[in-house]
């Protein structure tokens, strides 16, 4: 079976494992699951339910697409579970067409209705069968999951169905599957192992055959649960003196409390004292347990456990270490409780200490939080907190930090500092800003303690606070224009370089952003900052796209891009990875920027930088919707925008404004025009002289200067679009934007194109391309500027362009030879006579009327409205609303507008 990366799979060798029995019976009754949309296995530990899906799974994954998920702890938070079972079913289906879109905003209430729905989505669009199996269920408490699941099952499609194990009665309706016969129960019953299966086993085990009364007492005393079978024939194996009816005495727990007691007491002594004491831990290491006996052969007596097969088994991982069978372990640390109480601190804290020296802070942390040893907790992160900050692993960092007691985060500042500011980085602004509050009064009040216990460091999270909730105050700010080192601390002058990197970035100050980029990235690398480091990167790369050096861009984003190659799917990794996407995709490289956008989509978070996450998402919405996605395009968009709610981010909205015009001309939908018109004030901000007073380059205006051009073409109003696009250009070119500049340029050729000043809008095409680069040319620009492709088509043609270098034509070929949302070809000897009703509704596409306006001003259905467009478009030759005014203008078919 295939299984997502980090998502554990059944055991797949061909050979089978020495206690594995195959069970005909209980297979064949699991085969009927294809009969149901649920199929549920409640039964207690050691019952063998993940060995029977195992089963099942070797005998039919050549027939069947099996997702398979191993749930954990983890799992009970909404995020980890539909992030991972999203993640588990596009590896058999790679196509899923599902989000899991509550990743970013951690402090967003989870929403039933949004993930049921984009589930139910994607199920129904499944071009096959898909079996789900969701192991160990009875971890999931959460009642946000148990709602969103149940809803999903009651409207399964047919070719999917779910397989739950759980140890306990799972809450999802399950009476009203039952009662539509959509519900398929196997129970502690189903799953007893009978006389002839024990008998079997006894042999495979033991390698000796039991009698009848054996095997029948067996049964009866364990009622067929097969791990107390197996603790007893094993126990037994061992207890040469002692017959196996010795070992069956007594009712259930009792018959595996003997057994326990019997396989612990039979051990020497300092096997015994080693089982107890290392039950402890959830992994065990020869060096950690050293550490934590004291002892120098740890090495020897865990391969002695394990030739012993006294419940031990090796685990997966990048250093070798094994782990005991779950039930073996509770009751040695229910023993070690009873017998030595007064040593489990002890253990915990050497054990902390140990992994502390290992930089595996969180299970030291575990350790002592085990014990309710605040303190200690206290202590570790004290050492931890800057460690996660540089490494930008901040969701971590603020799940501990949560744990401490309000007083000791706020007056110990080597914490309280590092936690805030992952709260700012997270975009937790009420949290954050309640915890800044009385950091800023034990500061005053002189009872904040530590390194960061003065006015600097209060004064920097006041900073990133403005950075991360108000863009554009952080953008004229005029504290990042300064050289001064602006912090007393070291690190937070580290910060500091990357801000201000940004700051210049933002506005438009390219060489400057450069500078301070480069130095930032030098000083954080040598410092061990590897986060902001990658995010210094990601601010180069974007620099030298800004000023059209795409070969500039594309070397550093690729070495970025090696340098975090060794620690995949880590934050650095994430904006690293962002990078590369972007270069691929201006290569127009699409296929491998969707794949690496899938990959990160499930790595995003609401610890990653603003940049990174609208970045990702609108990238993925574009390609998805060029992909004909277009629900799910939208969905996305839909989910940025909710997440920028949180704070004043005018300049990613702006994105979303520019994404959802192009969409909407591309489809050549005017209600979605009008929306965005309105939603984003566009008519008022014209009226105000938004574009008019622009002085300097400001993505924000030029991206809905873009988008409110596209909307008035698209009314026809094409003198008050050349006016915007005019002034984009002359900002772009000022402030040496050249990658935006090209685009902007590329709009106003498009526009006299629609002018039907066809001479015009190829030199201007010419022109643009000599003055800016050809790697300007990228995808964007065809995205942004719709119809770019045609143009250049005919510039290549006409030859008012020449050839265009081979390796260009290999990247950009296809796009070029594609059909696409073309300007109007120039008009033929005489268009066909419209009707009456055509010639009626093109008047209200002159006036920018929407479909639905069309259809009640023009007393037809909407239907109908839409079938006379189609026949207006094929009549006139062109493709979309805008053409078609323009064309009738050039055919006299219309009026020119006057404005």
């Amino acid at each position: 079976m295939l299984v997502a990366p980090s998502i554990p799979a059944p055991e797949t060798s061909a050979a089978p494992q020495p206690d594995w029995l195959p069970r005909p019976q209980l297979l064949a009754l699991l085969d009927k699951a294809g009969h149901y949309k649920l199929t549920s296995l409640q039964a207690p530990a050691g019952s063998g339910k993940t060995t029977l899906l195992s089963q099942w799974h070797r005998q039919n994954q050549e027939r069947h697409p099996m997702a398979w998920l191993k749930l954990e702890p983890a799992h009970n938070d909404p995020v980890r579970f539909f992030s991972d079972l999203i993640a588990a079913i596009r590896v058999v289906h790679p196509g899923f067409d599902a989000y899991y879109l509550n990743q970013l905003a951690d402090d967003m209430e989870f929403s039933v209705d949004a993930i049921s729905e984009s589930l139910r989505q994607g199920f129904a669009a499944l071009p096959g069968e898909l079996f789900v199996l969701l192991d160990d269920y009875q971890f999931i408490a959460a009642p946000a999951i148990h709602r969103t699941l149940a809803d999903v099952l009651l409207h399964l499609p047919h070719p999917v169905h779910f397989v739950i194990a759980s140890r306990t009665h799972p809450p999802l309706q399950l009476s009203r599957l039952k009662l539509e016969d959509e519900l398929l129960l196997l129970d502690i019953h189903d799953l007893r192992w009978e006389p002839g299966e024990i008998e079997a086993l006894a042999r495979r085990l033991n390698g000796a055959n039991l009698d009848s009364d054996d095997v029948s007492q067996l049964a009866q005393m364990t009622e067929g649960w097969i791990a107390g079978i197996k603790l007893i024939l094993l126990s037994s194996a061992r207890s040469e003196r002692q017959p196996l009816q010795q070992h069956v005495n007594g009712n259930h727990p009792e018959v595996i409390q003997y057994l326990a007691d019997a396989v612990l007491e039979q051990q020497t002594p300092a096997v015994r004292d080693f089982l107890l004491q290392t039950s402890v831990l959830e992994t065990l290491e020869a060096d950690l347990c050293n550490r934590l006996l004291d002892i120098p052969n740890a090495q020897q007596l865990l391969e002695l456990l394990m030739a012993n097969q006294l419940f031990i088994q090796a685990v997966d991982g990048p250093r070798q270490g094994y782990r005991y069978h779950s039930l073996f372990r509770d009751f040695l640390q229910h023993r070690l409780r009873v017998e030595d109480p007064q040593k489990i601190p002890l253990l915990h804290r050497r054990a902390a200490d140990w992994y502390v020296a290992q930089e595996e802070y969180v299970r030291a942390l575990e350790l002592l939080r085990a014990i309710d040893d605040s303190a200690g907790m206290q202590a570790v992160m004290q050492q931890c907190a800057e460690h996660w900050i540089r490494r930008g692993e901040l969701d971590v960092l603020v799940e501990w930090a949560n744990q401490l007691p309000d007083e000791d985060l706020v007056t110990q500042s080597d914490i309280a500092f590092p936690f805030i500011a992952g709260l700012l980085f997270s975009r937790r602004f009420n949290q954050a800003t309640y915890f800044l509050a009385e950091m800023g009064r034990h500061q005053q009040q002189g009872t904040l303690q530590g390194r960061y216990a003065d006015a600097d460091a209060m004064q920097f999270l006041h900073c990133v606070l403005e950075l991360f909730q108000r863009d554009t105050d952080f953008m004229h700010n005029p504290l990042y224009q300064a050289e001064a080192t602006l912090s007393r601390h070291h690190d937070l002058r580290l910060f500091y370089r990357a801000m201000r990197a940004y700051h210049h970035l933002l506005n438009g100050r390219y060489d400057q952003a450069a500078v301070e980029a480069q130095r930032a990235k030098d000083f954080l690398s040598q410092n061990g900052h590897d986060y902001l480091s990658s995010f210094a990167d990601l601010i180069l790369v974007l620099t030298e796209r800004a000023q059209g050096r795409m070969s500039a861009a594309v070397y550093r984003a690729e070495q970025a891009f090696r340098e975090r190659q060794h620690a995949p799917m880590t934050p650095g990794w994430v904006n690293s990875a962002t990078s590369i996407a972007v270069i691929r995709y201006e290569q127009n490289r699409v296929d491998e920027t969707e794949k690496m956008l899938r990959e990160l989509m499930s790595r995003v978070s609401s610890a990653c930088a603003t940049e990174v996450i609208s970045v990702n998402y609108c990238m993925l919405a574009r390609i998805r919707f060029q992909q004909g996605h277009e629900r799910e395009a939208l969905r996305l968009l839909d989910y940025l925008a909710r997440v920028l709610q949180h704070g004043n981010y005018e300049r990613f909205a702006s994105q979303i404004a520019l994404e959802r015009v192009l969409h909407a001309v591309a489809i050549d939908d005017a209600d979605m025009l009008a929306r965005v018109e309105r939603d984003y004030a566009l008519q008022e901000k014209l009226a105000a002289g938004y574009w008019s007073e622009q002085a300097s380059h400001d993505e924000c205006r030029e991206r809905l200067g873009i988008a409110l051009a596209l909307v008035l073409q698209n009314r026809g109003d094409l003198d008050a679009a050349e006016s915007i696009l005019q002034q984009l250009c002359r900002v772009t070119q000022h402030q040496g934007c050249v990658f935006r500049w090209a685009i902007c340029r590329t709009n106003l050729a498009l526009l006299l194109w629609r002018r039907q000043d066809e001479a015009g809008a190829l030199r201007l095409l010419r022109d643009t391309m000599r003055e800016s680069h050809l790697t300007c040319f990228g995808r964007t620009l065809f995205d942004e500027a719709p119809g770019a492709a045609h143009l250049l088509r005919r510039a290549l043609e006409t030859g008012v362009i020449k050839p265009l270098p081979a390796p260009y034509l290999e990247m950009f070929g296809p796009l070029l030879a594609a059909p696409d949302s073309a300007p109007p070809e120039e008009p033929g000897p005489a268009a066909e006579v419209l009707t009456d009703k055509e010639s009626e509704i093109l008047r209200l596409l002159q006036a920018g009327a929407s479909n639905k306006e069309v259809s009640r001003c023009a007393g037809i259905s909407l239907a109908t409205a839409k079938w006379h467009l189609k026949n207006i478009y094929a009549k006139l030759g062109v493709g979309n609303r805008t053409d078609a005014v323009s064309k009738a203008r050039h055919l006299r078919l219309l009026p020119e507008k006057t404005v």
